[in-house]
């Protein structure tokens, strides 16, 4: 299993959120995983999974009008990690398959390659 240092948190600690984080502070490639928390009985919900150039994937997402509809729900949080250009599409593949998001592009159709994850499914 590819072990990912997933960066969920801010320097005081504290969730990032996809509307507060500091995307000038991102510079990596990699995957990441947008999610409104679980609760004590429920595990995170993933709002999307996708790649690329994290900062900049970020800027496009913070305009979508379906996950701003899901910030209105309640506070919607960011999660990422870098990945190497050749495994990137199977990290993908396999975050894809495992949280099932509830919106997104097509995901690459490739053989998933297991790795460590941000939170629990």
């Amino acid at each position: 299993m590819l072990q990912l240092n997933w960066i969920s948190r801010d320097t005081t600690g504290q969730l990032l959120r996809l509307y507060d984080v500091n995307l000038s502070t991102i510079d990596l490639h990699g995957v990441y995983v947008i999610y409104r928390p679980g609760t004590v009985s429920t595990s995170p919900t993933a709002i999307r999974v996708g790649q690329g150039d994290v900062a900049d994937r970020l800027q496009e997402h913070r305009g979508n009008s379906t996950i701003k509809a899901h910030a209105k729900i309640g506070t919607v949080y960011v999660t990422f990690a870098s990945v190497a250009p050749l495994l990137i599409d199977g990290v993908e593949r396999f975050l894809a398959d495992r949280y099932r998001p509830l919106i997104g592009d097509v995901v690459p159709e490739v053989v998933p390659v297991p790795a460590s994850l941000p939170f629990a499914a």
